[in-house]
Order: structure tokens, then sequence, then C-alpha cells
């Protein structure tokens, strides 16, 4: 076997095609179809059989080298995703900390009741509340149904 011997690597092709070659045997045909010798003194028949090989070797390595990077890509992500995850847990821990702490701050403080009367700022309870009381009681609950039933065909004349 020397690379002039064509029939060896034609015959080596078809056994690559066929499934039948061992891998040292795809190594060597690897290294001859690189070699100038895969190329030159042919007739374009044994240079398709040849191009043909090359392609559908290069697609083989090519989906090897995918493969091999998908797996490291796959155990790289799941530590990526372990630590995303720890991330997630430790942002929503400090997210219901703070809550909690506002929460408590708000349950124990003494400036719960403030009201802004006339401008004026004011945290007494007892002024706060009758303020609250003197604003309930301005409301006018006493309306009639006609003026209500006014209002709202008024309302609904203007939509159409």
């Amino acid at each position: 076997m020397t690379d002039n011997d064509l029939t060896y690597w034609l015959t080596l092709v078809e056994r690559y095609f066929d499934a039948q070659t061992t891998e040292s045997e795809e190594a060597r045909l690897l290294r001859y179809l690189a070699s100038d010798a895969s190329r030159t003194g042919l007739t374009a028949e044994q240079q398709a059989c040849f191009d043909e090989a090359r392609a559908v070797m290069g697609i083989a390595a090519t989906q090897r080298a995918l493969a091999r990077a998908e797996a490291s890509a796959e155990h790289s992500g799941s530590r990526l995703r372990i630590l995303r995850r720890a991330i997630a847990v430790a942002a929503a821990a400090c997210l219901v900390g703070a809550a909690f702490i506002i929460g408590l701050r708000q349950w124990y403080s003494d400036d719960i009741h403030i009201a802004y009367i006339d401008g004026q700022e004011v945290k007494e309870r007892e002024l706060v509340m009758a303020a609250m009381r003197q604003s309930w009681g301005n409301i006018d609950y006493s309306s009639d149904d006609d003026n209500v039933r006014a209002t709202l065909q008024d309302m609904f004349n203007e939509l159409n």
C-alpha cells in the first residue's frame, strides 16, 4: 500500500461509505485525503469519489467536535444553572427579609397616624382622628335617585 495505490484508496473509500472500516483505517484515509497525492493525477470520477469522502469525513468530524462542545457546555451549563438558582434564592431571601423589616418598622412605629391639615403635618392621634371624623361628616350621602338617573342618562347620551 502506497499513496499511489489508487485501487487500495478507492476500495477503502467504498468500505468507509459501507461503514466497514476500522478507526485506524479511517485515520489513514483521512491523512491520505488531506495529502497532495489524493488531488493530482486522477480521473474526474476518482476525484469526485475522493471529494465526496472528504466532504462526508469533514461533516463527521464537525459533528464530533460539536458533540464534544455540547457535552462540555452541558457540564459547565449545569454549574451555571446551579449558580443562577442560588443567586435567585439569595435575592428572594433578601427581598423577603427587607419586606419583613419594613413591616416591623411600620408595625412598631409611633408615627402611624399622620395627617396634613392646612399644610401642616399632624402626628397626634386624637387630632388626626378628629380631622378624619370631620371629613367623613362633611360627605353628603343624601342624593335622590332622580338626580343619579339624570346624570347617568346625560353621560350615556353624550356617548351616543
